[in-house]
């Protein structure tokens, strides 16, 4: 029965790690040729930190596995010196899968607080309230100024004083 058992776990532990093996070449397979589109193909290179981000977590996801073959394997070594192998691999492991998810979280961290500075500019423009008699294109309502002015709004609007943002028409009387 013994001998079933760890056929069975050698088997198993195999196929994790070529599961984790798979994962870490499909990621960068996948990081090599959207980083080479990226450095040629856009200019700002802003793609760049996507492409990482996603490798990172092909890379978490291969040293996960990793550990779970490593975690298998320790139940059937008899050997205090492969034990002692296998706890130094693990550590190392679970070391840098730890940073690795660290740093993901703070990228993640990250691009939420820009997206929801984002998401609230974009709200406030598209829950204003215009007149229905605004023009129709925005920069109908600038007029032009020496260069060492701002924009000004054209004389005929004004903000409405309940948001600061809304233009409205100003009444005649001004």
């Amino acid at each position: 029965m013994r001998d079933w058992l760890i056929l069975a776990t050698n088997l198993a532990v195999d196929a994790i790690d070529w599961l984790a093996l798979v994962l870490i070449v499909v990621g960068a397979v996948e990081a090599f040729f959207q980083g080479l589109w990226t450095m040629l193909a856009s200019p700002d290179g802003h793609h760049e930190r996507d492409v990482w981000l996603r490798l990172g977590r092909w890379l978490v996801a291969g040293l996960t596995f990793q550990l779970a073959a490593d975690v298998l394997e320790t139940a059937i070594t008899t050997s205090w010196d492969e034990v002692a192998r296998l706890a130094a691999i693990a550590a190392i492991r679970t070391f840098l899968n730890y940073f690795l998810e660290r740093d993901l979280g703070e990228i993640r961290t990250r691009q939420k607080s820009v997206q929801s500075e984002s998401d609230l500019w974009w709200s406030t423009r598209r829950n204003r309230r215009e007149p229905a008699h605004a023009p129709a294109h925005r920069s109908a309502q600038m007029t032009s100024a020496p260069a060492s002015w701002p924009l000004l709004p054209d004389p005929g609007w004004r903000l409405d004083p309940s948001d600061g943002v809304t233009l409205e028409r100003r009444s005649s009387g001004r």
